[in-house]
């Protein structure tokens, strides 16, 4: 149940301060059989496995594989981070502009982020991987890239919540929220399992 705004409250009769006062029960069985809240779900825990991936596995390859000195270069180890500060806002700005100027609905325009928040930097992490040790350079540009576009995912999924329900967002996020962290921790226990050689690279394709 949502509140009238102001202006709209003589002309359909409702009381919007005691309208707002309400409480709104929730709708639990509704919430856990939605097929698209579980869609979100599984967008969440993707998105989370790959960030806290990023977030614990970059600095191992780029001392161990690289070969970077991470203490005598700290400001181009946290670049790809400080590109995500300004790529952001910059996707959020993109997203409304193209959503208020009707070239795009919000359903699609949430699945044009998520994708280019989830895809691309799957595509830079495979390209990371066949790096050779001597281009380092082109492996901070790859993960710059990855988590850059990692941003997108805030004017995607993230958001979606809201979209869902605004009623009830918040309780949307803590339980997506509960499942993708529980994700982040088999993330890095399976990151421990498979990584068996921090030295040496082993190419894919």
């Amino acid at each position: 149940m949502a509140c009238w705004p102001d202006g709209c409250r003589k002309a359909r009769g409702v009381d919007w301060a005691l309208l707002c006062m309400q409480e709104i029960s929730t709708p639990w069985i509704k919430i856990m059989t939605s097929l698209p809240f579980w869609a979100l779900v599984v967008a969440q825990s993707g998105f989370v496995w790959g960030y806290w991936t990023l977030q614990t596995q970059t600095p191992i390859y780029m001392s161990s594989v690289m070969k970077f000195d991470l203490k005598s270069n700290s400001a181009l180890s946290a670049l790809p981070y400080l590109s995500q500060l300004a790529t952001s806002p910059l996707f959020s700005c993109i997203s409304d502009a193209l959503i208020n100027r009707a070239v795009f609905n919000v359903a699609t325009m949430r699945k044009i982020m998520t994708v280019l928040g989830l895809f691309i930097p799957a595509i830079a992490l495979v390209l990371v991987a066949n790096i050779r040790t001597d281009q380092w350079g082109s492996a901070v540009a790859l993960l710059v890239a990855a988590v850059a576009f990692n941003s997108a995912c805030m004017s995607g999924f993230i958001v979606n919540h809201m979209d869902l329900s605004p009623n009830h967002a918040g309780i949307l996020m803590g339980i997506s929220n509960t499942v993708s962290h529980l994700c982040a921790i088999l993330a890095l226990l399976f990151a421990q399992f498979v990584v068996t050689d921090e030295v040496r690279i082993i190419r894919i394709i």
